[in-house]
């Protein structure tokens, strides 16, 4: 498995990544996330085919994680955005294509907490 994973604070990467690698290894996967510190970042390096899945935090400085989506799907249409956030008053947003939002209060036993949809 091959994600972006997009929030402006890298220790919250940090612990993402870290959460992601052990919940894809008891899956028997093995799992790459690639930092990106803002949407603008994310969002100059993307390239279609390069990841399986976006890992994107919404609260972000510069532009926000739904503006960010936007302007995805303006470049992909098809690939999977995760919104990891503790704002959980976020709901779906239609206009931007997406598909799941969740918390990014993980499960200390490995697993990740059921997705919203």
């Amino acid at each position: 498995m091959n994600a972006a994973l997009v929030d402006d604070l890298e220790s919250d990467l940090r612990i993402l990544e870290n959460l992601l690698k052990e919940y894809f290894s008891l899956q028997g996967l093995e799992f790459h996330g690639s930092f990106f510190l803002s949407g603008e970042q994310f969002l100059s390096a993307f390239c279609p085919g390069r990841f399986d899945m976006i890992f994107m935090d919404n609260l972000m400085d510069g532009i926000n994680g739904m503006e960010t989506a936007r302007r995805l799907r303006r470049l992909d249409g098809t690939i999977p955005i995760i919104f990891v956030t503790t704002e959980e008053s976020y709901a779906l947003d239609i206009r931007s294509g997406l598909r799941i939002i969740s918390s990014n209060r993980f499960q200390r036993n490995g697993s990740l907490p059921p997705w919203t949809i």
